[in-house]
């Protein structure tokens, strides 16, 4: 039986070899019209004219065909004429010729052409038809009745193979299903699905609305002969032209063969443009195994007048967009969206994670609005390693409209060389987000973009070259897992665009960061490191902890706590902003002793300082040394907790606003220890204000305009009175004593000044 077999292989490849010379030599003995067909489903009759011209006449909406080959000849014609668009005609070849289109093929309705030895559409023919299924995967007559669209690979059979040169059109939809697919013509399906699926097992679901789904339930484990008899590399290769303007295009492949280098491959050019508010939809899918790779174009535009972008995914373990790829989901009054190799982090469940993803030098992915309208969302992701060297373009519209959204990350390694533009003319900047395990950024980044290899391993710390974060024209936002060192100094020029930098532990800055007049917000897991400047001109700057912990400012040390932030006055002397905040909503505690003057000197306006992780947090002064000062221009702080002033504090410029029980729970006094003075030394009016549940003033307020309190005052830890809410200190006697005299004046003044 095993020799049997193997003398079955062989005759069969011998007589695909025969068959290919046959066919390569003298077309004209093997290409007719389709011959021998006998209706097994349905009423209609079969007429040939003998003038090269054959006629499907369907009477019902479904019929079934069996055929012995089905092939057109050059000036030759078949033609199926059937009650209505729905109307489907399912044409089995039970021969063992495969079909050659080099004629016309025409139908008003639906017509399924499947042939287990492989389907060659010439460049001469022309298909058009309201919608084709063409594959070399087999469908029951009974599942074709029970519309259940169920193509599977016959296991006595080769793997069959695809080839389109020539053109076809459908009013509707194209599928071309088999474990080898390759397009060099023309598919046109306006308005519907033009698709192209390669797996052993595929389901066809009709959704409605001119769209088709596929499922592929099976991949292609063997090896695919094209019709020259050679493996094919590619599982499914475009080089020709797709086109779906207002619908969709999809090509999807599963596959576990060893010896496939691409299982989808894009070469030519993909197009689903907006059409009358009806946006297009391109979608590459490689499933879990093999590289889905674009050097070609994927044109899911609008740039017609009110047009919105389209959609574009390019999706598979290992995903490149290669040289003079080009993904355009740009649209008129907004851009689209684009995802190569995932979706946002990578946590959309729905969108499949590439392991792997590549972006050559010269691949341009735009999503841009031309005119008026945001930018749109641009991903490139990957779970382990993205090398990102092209160009994202997702501006505002040149009318009108903020920069879009784009993030490239590696999950485990980012080589990122590319540039990124997410300006805004008139409306806000959009963001660009980089988000990998560990961040260093340096003068010329990683490797040079050149020669490297698409899918290597890592190459262990990310490094990015500062100069490309300034080409984003746009927000500037680096995620770590681990650590961000900044070894080179970045310097956004673009007015207003934020820089943002978080760290699950360590964010150090060795080099100069700074924005002109951005925000700047660092945000560190543990510890922060500033030995560079940080300068966000007229913009404010924030730090404050990832996930919860302790700040120790000045001299201050964390008491019990082991500190995850330590700002020193130097440290703090490094900053030049207009505000500050220390601290947020995942702050546990922050401790503050000794700060000079000239630490917060480079700080127009006011310190903010908040502990307000949970209801039990603090803000400590007075953990440094005995006798230590703290000096600010203006100071806020806010406590969930209990706020306590422990040593002196002096007051620049501006006011001071101190808020314990900041999340009005009832639980958070304010304390102004004994023997401690809070100073306002500034020359213009400045106000003091004490919020909390309870007010304990047991030290001395100099210099202020107006003292406000918002709770119950406390002059000491065993006195109360809560009818008084404010103190007669010795500063304000004077004025005191002048209100009394006025009113005994206006008291006994009528009585001639006598008591």
């Amino acid at each position: 039986m095993k020799i049997a077999a193997e003398v079955s292989g062989c005759l069969r490849e011998l007589l695909v070899v025969i068959l290919v010379f046959v066919i390569g030599v003298f077309p004209g003995l093997v290409y007719a019209l389709p011959q021998d067909g006998k209706i097994v489903s349905g009423a209609g009759t079969i007429s040939n004219d003998g003038a090269g011209n054959l006629t499907v006449n369907q009477a019902s909406d479904k019929i079934a065909i069996d055929w012995q080959s089905f092939s057109i000849g050059n000036n030759e014609s078949v033609m199926f004429l059937q009650p209505s668009a729905s109307a489907s005609a399912l044409n089995n070849v039970i021969g063992s010729l495969g079909s050659v289109i080099w004629g016309t093929l025409n139908a008003n309705g639906q017509v399924i052409l499947t042939n287990p030895n492989g389907i060659h559409i010439s460049p001469t023919a022309n298909i058009d038809v309201g919608s084709l299924i063409s594959s070399t995967l087999n469908i029951s007559t009974q599942d074709f009745v029970n519309n259940l669209y169920r193509f599977a690979q016959n296991p006595d059979q080769p793997l069959g193979y695809i080839l389109n040169e020539g053109t076809i059109r459908a009013s509707d939809f194209v599928a071309l299903i088999a474990p080898g697919v390759e397009n060099k013509g023309v598919v046109v399906a306006n308005l519907g699905t033009a698709s192209v699926v390669a797996g052993e097992e595929v389901t066809v679901d009709f959704v409605g609305d001119e769209l088709i789904n596929f499922s592929i339930t099976k991949a292609v484990a063997g090896t695919v002969l094209d019709r020259e008899g050679n493996p094919i590399s590619d599982q499914i290769s475009n080089s020709g032209a797709i086109q779906a303007n207002g619908g969709q295009v999809l090509l999807s492949a599963l596959s576990t063969s060893e010896i496939i280098k691409n299982v989808v491959n894009n070469e030519g050019m993909i197009e689903a443009n907006t059409v009358v508010e009806k946006d297009g939809k391109i979608m590459l899918m490689g499933g879990n195994q093999g590289v889905v790779r674009v050097s070609g174009t994927l044109d899911a535009s609008g740039d017609d007048s009110g047009e919105q972008g389209g959609t574009a995914h390019v999706l598979g373990e290992k995903v490149a967009l290669g040289e003079g790829s080009l993904v355009d989901v740009s649209g008129d009054v907004g851009g689209g969206e684009a995802l190569i190799g995932g979706d946002y982090q990578g946590g959309n469940a729905l969108v499949q994670n590439a392991w792997r993803t590549y972006v050559d030098k010269s691949a341009v992915i735009n999503a841009s609005a031309p005119t008026r309208g945001d930018g749109g969302k641009v991903i490139v992701w990957a779970d382990d390693v993205t090398r990102f060297y092209g160009s994202i373009n997702s501006s505002g519209g040149t009318t009108g409209g903020d920069g879009g959204f784009a993030e490239v990350s590696g999950k485990n390694f980012l080589d990122y060389q590319g540039i990124s533009n997410l300006s805004s003319r008139y409306g806000s900047l959009g963001t660009l987000l980089l988000d990998p395990l560990f961040v260093i950024v340096e003068d010329g980044g990683s490797a040079a973009a050149t020669a490297v290899d698409e899918f290597g391993d890592s190459g262990g710390t990310v490094s990015i070259d500062a100069a490309t974060l300034d080409d984003v024209e746009g927000n500037v936002t680096i995620q770590a897992n681990v650590d961000i060192t900044v070894s080179e100094a970045i310097a956004l020029s673009t007015s207003g665009a934020t820089l943002t930098l978080t760290a699950k532990d360590d964010i150090i800055l060795n080099s100069n960061i700074s924005t002109t007049n951005g925000a700047i917000n660092l945000t560190p897991g543990d510890d922060l490191t500033l030995t560079g400047t940080v300068n966000s001109g007229s913009a404010a700057t924030t730090i404050q902890m990832r996930n919860g912990g302790y700040i120790a400012l000045g001299t201050g040390d964390c008491d019990t706590h082991t500190c995850d932030v330590t700002l020193n006055s130097a440290a703090l002397a490094q900053i030049t902003s207009t505000g500050l905040t220390i601290g947020g909503s995942n702050t546990h505690h922050v401790y503050i002793g000794g700060v000079t003057e000239a630490a917060t000197n480079n700080v127009s306006g006011t310190v903010t300082i908040n502990a307000t992780k949970r209801s039990s947090s603090d803000i400590i002064f007075g953990t440094g040394a005995s006798g230590d000062t703290a000096y600010f221009k203006a100071l806020t702080t806010n406590s969930n907790d209990n706020t306590t002033l422990g040593h002196d504090i002096i007051i620049t410029a501006g006011d001071y606003i101190g808020t314990a029980d900041a999340d009005g729970n009832g639980d958070g006094n304010l304390t102004l220890e004994s023997g401690i003075t809070l100073t306002m030394s500034g020359s213009g009016d400045q106000d003091v204000t004490f919020k909390g549940t309870n007010i304990y003033e047991l030290g001395t307020i100099s210099g202020e305009a107006t003292y406000t309190t918002n709770g119950t005052v406390l002059y000491s830890t065993g006195e109360t009175n809560s009818n008084v809410q404010i103190l007669i200190r010795t500063a304000e006697s004077s004025l005191f004593m002048q209100e009394v005299e006025s009113i005994m004046t206006e008291v006994v003044g009528a009585e001639g000044g006598n008591c």
